[in-house]
C-alpha cells in the first residue's frame, strides 16, 4: 500500500509525498513528492521522485523545493520506456523466484535497449547490472558475468558491488589472485553502496569458501572486515 503525506504548505506551493514500496514485485521503495505553486495566471507541478528513500532524505527534497522559481524552460529529460521497465520487471521476477535462466534473457534485452538510450535511473541500473551479472554466473556461464560487470565498471568506476561481484566470477573460475584485487578495489570504495545497501562479507559467501584455508586470503578478507 502506498503510503501518502501532506508535507506542508510554504514559499507558495502545497507539497503532497507517498511512497511506492515495491514495483513489479521488485522492492523499490521510490519516494514521490507532488508540490504545486502559481505565478500570475501560470499554474506549475513539480515532480521528485528517490529510490531507496530513507526518512533523512526529506531535508533532500525541501531543500531542492526551496530553489524552485519562474524562468525559462529547463529541457526535459527522458523517462524509461514502458517496454524497459516492463523487461526489467519480467526479468526481476524470475531473479527473485530463483529461475535465473529465465532472468537473463528480459534483463539482457532491458540492458541492450539502455546502452543505446540511458533511460533507467541509477539505482535501478545498478540492479540490473548486478542481478543480470549474477544471473549469468549462477547458470554457469562465467564468461558473460564477467562482460556484463566490466561494463557496469567501465560505466561507473566508483560502486563497489561491481568490483564484488566481478571478484566472485573470478573465484568461481578459481582465479584467486583476481578475486583478491577486485575484493580489494571492491572494499576500497565500500562507501558509495547506495542507500539501504551494504557490503557483503566475503568470509561467508559460496564463492570464496574455496579460498578459506588459503591464508594469503584469509588474512585479506579478515582485513577487510575489520572495524
Amino acid at each position: 500500500m502506498n503510503r501518502c503525506t501532506f508535507i506542508y504548505a510554504d514559499h507558495g506551493m502545497a507539497v503532497v509525498a507517498y511512497t511506492i514500496p515495491e514495483y513489479g514485485g521488485v522492492p523499490v521503495v521510490q519516494r514521490n513528492v507532488f508540490a504545486c505553486m502559481a505565478k500570475d495566471d501560470v499554474y506549475i507541478d513539480i515532480h521528485l521522485s528517490k529510490v531507496q528513500y530513507q526518512s533523512s532524505d526529506d531535508s533532500l527534497f525541501s531543500a531542492l523545493l526551496e530553489t524552485a522559481s519562474f524562468g525559462p524552460p529547463l529541457p526535459r529529460q527522458p523517462e524509461p520506456s514502458p517496454e524497459i521497465m516492463k523487461l526489467f520487471a519480467e526479468g526481476s521476477r524470475y531473479f527473485l523466484e530463483r529461475n535465473y535462466r529465465k532472468a537473463i534473457g528480459p534483463y539482457q534485452k532491458a540492458l541492450d535497449m539502455d546502452k543505446r538510450l540511458h533511460q533507467i535511473n541509477k539505482p535501478l541500473w545498478y540492479v540490473l547490472i548486478d542481478n543480470l551479472g549474477m544471473a549469468y554466473g549462477i547458470s554457469g556461464n562465467l564468461d558473460k558475468a564477467k562482460e556484463v560487470f566490466d561494463y557496469g565498471i567501465l560505466q561507473d568506476a566508483d560502486y563497489p558491488l561491481f568490483y564484488y561481484n566481478l571478484a566472485c566470477t573470478y573465484a568461481e573460475m578459481n582465479k584467486m589472485e583476481l578475486a583478491m584485487e577486485y575484493l580489494e578495489q571492491a572494499f576500497e570504495r565500500k562507501a558509495n553502496v547506495i542507500p539501504g545497501e551494504k557490503m557483503p562479507d566475503p568470509r561467508t559467501d559460496d564463492s570464496f569458501q574455496r579460498f578459506m584455508k588459503n591464508e594469503s586470503f584469509r588474512k585479506l578478507v579478515d582485513s577487510l572486515m575489520a572495524p
